[in-house]
């Protein structure tokens, strides 16, 4: 990252950001539209000139469809069909418009999929990526989970050339936000400037509704249609759930989680609940039985942010630099979770315990806010010293 010796502070309160992102999601159902939102907030809070351009405004109608056009148009023109799902002409006009010259002083792509429109912008603009994931490494994971031999073989050809189209991105863009430290790491050398953001947030964390179940309720909160969190309830549903002896309900909140409202009488659904209070309300302790993903369980963040005991896969708390916890029980085996979740002392401590405020604090908006705009600002100062 650059340094900020002495950049010119009305440069930077006077420039125009434009943010790409994918798709409008209002009411933040699912992490990784809680984190653009917490990104953008920040900058709205630093420039007075910040606007977001989605791909799509409004749901994607016929995704099935959408995906098997996308992953056809990817065996022709090269591309990764995960790119080519977001692929819009009407879109590309509205970002052309958006970005055209003289018009933004930075451009921000949100996901990787969004740099498809990299080519667009004015040349005198810079831009960042928003890299919510190790893209490559989630989807390569993703094949080696399937066990339909011609399905692995397509996809492992579109993961080759998703590695292509990261590296490429990585390499014009050349300025990448990463969610963790140990991604940012691990990302191409050709990166010209990386910074690691963790997830934040703002609000007044949570009060729980029903104390005295404390100890016999566990809770998950996500977005069931994200496959990592499907695998996740799955794996907890077939392996641990049905050993379980101890006296506890499961709750399972989030898009899709009715799916599983006949598979356990121990499981209550809920599907979507817009009111924080009411999704992390119903439990002090967290579970996150997470095997796969990348970057950072935003969910997971969510918990220690609002105070909420865990339970979780190695897994699901990587990524996060946390301090060794009472309140945070890694879990890495299935006899592990049996055994903790059999042992109602063990629960009942969980369930009064809260994480350390350094903890805490990592997901505070007002500490990672402060280093974002200034990675911004030093890009900024960058582009006008040179130009």
């Amino acid at each position: 990252m650059m340094k900020a010796d002495n950049f010119d502070k009305s440069i930077c309160s006077s420039a125009r950001l434009i943010i790409i992102s994918h798709v409008k999601d209002e009411v933040g159902s699912n992490g990784g539209s809680v984190y653009t939102r917490s990104v953008v907030d920040i900058l709205k809070g630093a420039f007075s000139d910040v606007q977001t351009v989605y791909v799509h405004e409004n749901p994607i109608n016929f995704k099935k469809l959408r995906i098997v056009a996308a992953f056809f148009g990817a065996l022709v023109s090269g591309l990764p069909a995960k790119a080519l799902y977001f692929l819009s002409y009407k879109a590309a006009r509205r970002i052309k418009r958006a970005t055209a010259v003289g018009r933004a002083d930075l451009v921000i792509f949100d996901h990787l999929e969004t740099s498809l429109y990299s080519r667009l912008i004015g040349w005198k603009a810079r831009a960042i990526l928003i890299q919510h994931n190790d893209e490559v490494k989630l989807h390569a994971n993703r094949v080696d989970e399937l066990k339909w031999r011609l399905g692995r073989s397509i996809l492992a050809s579109d993961v080759a050339r998703l590695a292509k189209f990261q590296c490429k991105a990585f390499e014009q863009i050349k300025n990448v936000i990463f969610l963790s430290a140990d991604e940012a790491a691990a990302a191409d050398g050709t990166i010209a400037n990386k910074f690691t953001l963790l997830p934040s947030f703002d609000y007044q964390p949570a009060r729980l509704r029903n104390a005295s179940r404390a100890g016999k309720d566990v809770v998950f909160i996500g977005n069931m249609n994200w496959w990592p969190n499907a695998d996740a309830i799955n794996w907890f549903v077939n392996e641990v759930l049905s050993l379980i002896e101890n006296d506890i309900t499961v709750h399972v909140v989030g898009h899709g989680s009715h799916r599983w409202n006949q598979s356990n009488p121990r499981i209550k659904t809920y599907g979507f609940v817009e009111s924080r209070e009411d999704a992390w309300g119903i439990s002090p302790i967290f579970i996150a039985p997470v095997r796969l993903g990348a970057g950072v369980n935003i969910k997971v963040a969510e918990a220690i942010y609002n105070g909420r005991a865990l339970i979780a896969t190695p897994q699901a708390l990587r990524g996060i630099p946390f301090e060794k916890d009472e309140a945070i029980a890694v879990m890495e085996s299935k006899s592990e979770w049996v055994d903790c979740l059999n042992d109602p002392l063990r629960l009942e401590e969980l369930a009064q315990a809260i994480p350390k405020d350094i903890n805490r604090d990592l997901f505070r908006r007002s500490l990672g806010g402060k280093s974002l705009v200034e990675y911004v600002e030093n890009i900024l100062t960058a582009r006008a010293i040179q130009g």
